[in-house]
């Protein structure tokens, strides 16, 4: 995708800010889900806030863990990586990727990315909602 803040993202309103060559979609959620029955299926989360962020050919989904958005330039997880396909990104968590968890992620709606992570063992599936801040 050349210039997602030209699209509508099927008419919700929900355009993205444009920011420096970025596409920002700061009022993001996620949910997420364990597939490991050593996690209680209380840990799984929905509407839990994120920051999107598109570059050309890259991804960037930022958090922090006890579900602020704190204005900061240093949230507490990252994820980022590169586009491998048209809408299709994988993911690592820390710096450079030398994290210890990874994600695959794509555009499977106009305004919906969904995926698979894997993180210190454990597995899951993740879908996050684009919604500007």
């Amino acid at each position: 995708m050349d210039d997602l803040s030209e699209f509508d993202w099927g008419g919700s309103g929900h355009l993205a800010k444009e920011v420096d060559g970025e596409t920002v979609w700061s009022g993001s959620v996620m949910a997420c889900l364990y597939f490991d029955k050593r996690i209680n299926h209380r840990n799984a989360y929905n509407d839990f806030p994120c920051r999107v962020t598109f570059r050309p050919g890259e991804l960037e989904i930022a958090y922090n863990y006890d579900g602020s958005l704190r204005a900061s330039e240093h949230p507490d997880m990252v994820y980022r990586g590169k586009e491998n396909g048209p809408g299709h990104y994988y993911l690592w968590n820390g710096r450079n990727g030398a994290g210890k968890g990874n994600a695959r992620m794509h555009l499977a709606k106009a305004n919906v990315l969904e995926g698979s992570w894997e993180e210190d063992g454990l597995r899951g599936m993740w879908m996050v909602i684009l919604r500007r801040g």
